[in-house]
């Protein structure tokens, strides 16, 4: 059974600017490679469209944009869509709230963020909130 999963959106930043090879597992060889289930929501993909085509990026990645165009396709191609009907106002960062709302309403077993200072506990309800790096150690592809 595949893990179920909504990856943060810095995590996608990270595969797209950073040779850190944790970001890059997740994304190129779980998410693209279709060994997880990925969930996302209207919200969620409207936040990663968002942050996805900002031009800050580019000074230091200059094809960065181009890059991320396509990730969003392969997120809107290889994602599930869900429509919480629960959402949540615990996290000071509202668009942060939008992700445990997917992850609730998806049962997922994990939320891979890097994002440590706005998502502190380890476990929201059955989801466990992990690190791209512990994701790839909890999750060894076979």
């Amino acid at each position: 059974m595949k893990p179920k999963l909504l990856i943060d959106t810095n995590i996608f930043v990270s595969y797209l600017l950073s040779k850190n090879i944790f970001p890059y597992k997740v994304v190129k060889e779980f998410f693209q490679e279709n060994l997880v289930e990925h969930y996302i929501s209207h919200e969620t993909s409207a936040e990663y469209q968002d942050v996805l085509s900002r031009n800050k990026f580019t000074k230091y990645a200059p094809d960065f944009i181009s890059l991320a165009k396509d990730l969003m396709q392969d997120i809107l191609d290889l994602s599930v869509l869900v429509h919480p009907s629960t959402h949540f106002n615990i996290i000071e960062d509202n668009n942060d709230n939008a992700f445990l709302d997917v992850v609730f309403e998806s049962s997922a077993n994990y939320l891979v963020t890097g994002n440590s200072k706005h998502f502190k506990d380890k476990q929201f309800y059955t989801t466990q909130i992990v690190s791209a790096k512990e994701f790839c150690e909890i999750n060894q592809p076979v």
